[in-house]
């Protein structure tokens, strides 16, 4: 069983779906962090990590969040780790936990010069991409990304990559959003915030995942849209 984390301004609609799904057991909202700019305040793949059962997080996020952050710990067995680091809305002061995660490989690919210390030294790929975590999805063993940079340092992996267009995902406030953040994956599911009907990009996952057997939820019946991503988190606690 899974806990699902998400944005506090995650559809209800959206927040109805996961919880339909047999795997899921509890959706979290995380709250915004006034420190970081509001169009991505909420958005969980800025707020924390999640890796080699810690949860990093800002140590004055951490205070204001402490009862979602708490909770999701003991479900799932995490110890939390707060983090004093140079944070602002300004690039690259709101990246440091912003991180793609290769759990099969027990690696992280991210912008060094952006992390906080702690995962800087977990972190094994470089990429110029600082918001690594919101432009790719990892599912199937695979890197989905529109990033060259992304591609690049997936690819020094070994790990399999499939592009997209990745020109047509919605991120309020922005000119654009990015793949990880409209969309999470478990097991052999993939989730969107969106639909193929809506978006090219919805479109080629929905194709990604018909060619490697695994099921596409779509969370809402619109457009793609970028809202921090959806980390799941297996309950080890029960």
């Amino acid at each position: 069983m899974y806990l699902a984390i998400v944005g506090e301004r995650c559809p209800d609609s959206a927040v109805g779906k996961l919880l339909s799904l047999p795997d899921v057991s509890d959706v979290i909202k995380l709250p915004a962090d006034r420190q970081i700019a509001e169009p991505i305040a909420d958005h969980p793949d800025s707020l924390i990590c999640i890796f080699e059962n810690k949860l990093y997080a800002h140590s004055e996020y951490a205070k204001s969040a402490l009862r979602e952050l708490s909770y999701i710990c003991e479900k799932a067995s995490l110890e939390l780790c707060p983090v004093d680091c140079e944070r602002s809305c300004r690039y690259p002061l709101d990246c440091g936990f912003n991180v793609l995660i290769l759990p099969d490989l027990h690696q992280l690919i991210g912008r060094k010069k952006s992390l906080c210390e702690p995962l800087k030294s977990f972190c094994t790929a470089n990429t110029n991409q600082g918001y690594a975590g919101c432009t790719a999805l990892y599912a199937g063993g695979t890197v989905i990304t529109a990033d060259p940079s992304i591609k690049a340092a997936s690819q020094a992996f070994g790990i399999p990559v499939y592009s997209i267009s990745g020109n047509d995902i919605s991120l309020p406030g922005y000119n654009e959003g990015f793949i990880g953040g409209a969309g999470g994956s478990f097991d052999k599911t993939v989730c969107l915030f969106g639909s193929p009907e809506y978006s090219q990009s919805a479109r080629e996952v929905k194709d990604f995942c018909k060619r490697n057997s695994l099921s596409l939820i779509c969370l809402e019946d619109a457009p793609l849209t970028d809202r921090g991503g959806v980390k799941f988190v297996e309950i080890k606690k029960w």
